[in-house]
């Protein structure tokens, strides 16, 4: 019984990685969006790079958010109603060993996220 709840809990471990990945990976595209929107406002000699960083940036947070509503079944309103999303959607990290003390990213950024994206 021990090696089967060990062989389940290391296979949670493995599917929760993985989303707390996606989750990371698709607020970076939102960030890196956000950032190339601020310098084309700026101006400059390279607007035209960060603008075609900005378009394409735009189409893989849509086709990334596409594969996680429809392949793995997390959308917006699953992730706004179940705090385990939530806290992911912030970049959960630890700071001691046990995790007793715990970092995330402003609530604020669910918002903005849901902003960019509808």
């Amino acid at each position: 019984m021990g090696q089967i709840a060990r062989g389940k809990a290391e296979d949670l471990a493995v599917q929760n990685q993985i989303e707390m990945d996606m989750m990371v990976q698709f607020m970076s595209l939102i960030f890196t969006w956000e950032q190339a929107k601020r310098k084309v406002r700026q101006g400059g000699p390279l607007i035209g790079g960060y603008a075609k960083s900005m378009v394409s940036t735009r189409e893989k947070i849509r086709s990334y958010y596409q594969f996680m509503s429809q392949d793995m079944g997390i959308d917006f309103d699953t992730i706004e109603k179940m705090s385990f999303c939530r806290i992911k959607l912030l970049n959960l990290k630890g700071l001691d060993e046990l995790w007793r003390i715990k970092k995330v990213m402003h609530p604020e950024n669910i918002k903005v996220t849901k902003y960019v994206l509808f």
